[in-house]
């Protein structure tokens, strides 16, 4: 949990380093279909302390012969493990890889903020747990999420959504359409993006 918290990485402190990939490479298995089971501390779970997995998935528009007809959410070649302490979401990371089977370690395993990766993305991003029914049979991850408790997490990207407010999408350099239309056609694009996303998610300003 110490170094799920790191901001600059759950690897960037050599202390964590073997641990922290031991600990990815049993939840690629698990992801990928294994039965593995990795123990979680039931007192500090109860007390709200405690991480999930979940799927990630990016909101993207549904186009038909170039153009936008609707948009949903699909779902990325990624989990995300997200901690909590307190009931408070700490840190989102999106993991990808695949383990080995001959040396049992994850290859090409990439790993990054949420929050971040949206920011930098001009996207939308959403983090889903894993449901009961999706959960490996036997891992704990089921009761990790408390009863009654939405953990679905949702990456606003203020730095897209303060650019529509205040009309300067291509001052900024993002936009969603960006190096597909003309500037116009491209604003208008991106306001009908970010509002689909609004309604989608709820999303009013400033309440978080």
């Amino acid at each position: 949990m110490l170094c799920l918290q790191n901001p600059n990485g759950p690897m960037a402190v050599q202390e964590c380093q073997q641990d922290v990939q031991a600990f990815f490479t049993e939840l690629a298995l698990a992801y990928y279909g294994h039965n593995v089971s990795i123990p979680i501390c039931t007192p500090s779970m109860k007390n709200g302390t405690f991480f999930t997995i979940g799927k990630v998935y990016e909101f993207v528009p549904v186009s038909k012969d170039g153009t936008v007809t609707g948009y949903r959410w699909d779902q990325k070649n990624q989990f995300a493990i997200s901690t909590y302490i307190g009931n408070k979401s700490w840190r989102n990371w999106a993991f990808s890889g695949k383990v080995n089977p001959d040396s049992m370690q994850v290859e090409n395993m990439q790993v990054g903020l949420l929050d971040t990766m949206s920011q930098e993305s001009s996207r939308f991003l959403s983090v889903q747990p894993w449901g009961a029914k999706g959960v490996p049979s036997g891992g704990p991850y089921a009761s990790a999420m408390p009863k009654g408790m939405s953990l679905t997490t949702y990456f606003p990207n203020e730095k897209l959504l303060a650019a529509v407010k205040n009309k300067n999408i291509n001052n900024n350099g993002i936009g969603y359409g960006r190096n597909r239309f003309s500037n116009s056609k491209q604003n208008a694009e991106t306001v009908r993006y970010v509002n689909a996303w609004k309604s989608a998610t709820g999303y009013k300003e400033g309440v978080k």
